[in-house]
């Protein structure tokens, strides 16, 4: 979805953030998708462009979607 929008995932999405969100939401599309969207609007929030696993940590928690015990993929 990032490259149709025109976006370069690399510079958008960190590859640690990418793992942790299809880990947490088990490889269910629409987990994955509301997880996403709420990590670039915390991250946005917080003036940044890049999410990072800071931001889809708090996505997480905010869905309540279980975040792995050490917070990484």
């Amino acid at each position: 979805q990032l490259r149709a929008a025109g976006a370069v995932p690399e510079r958008v999405l960190d590859d640690s953030a990418a793992a942790l969100l299809a880990t947490a939401s088990g490889g269910v599309p629409r987990a994955l998708n509301r997880a996403a969207a709420t990590a670039f609007e915390l991250a946005h929030a917080a003036g940044t462009r890049f999410v990072d696993t800071e931001a889809v940590v708090g996505a997480l928690e905010q869905l309540e979607i279980e975040v792995p015990d050490d917070g990484t993929a």
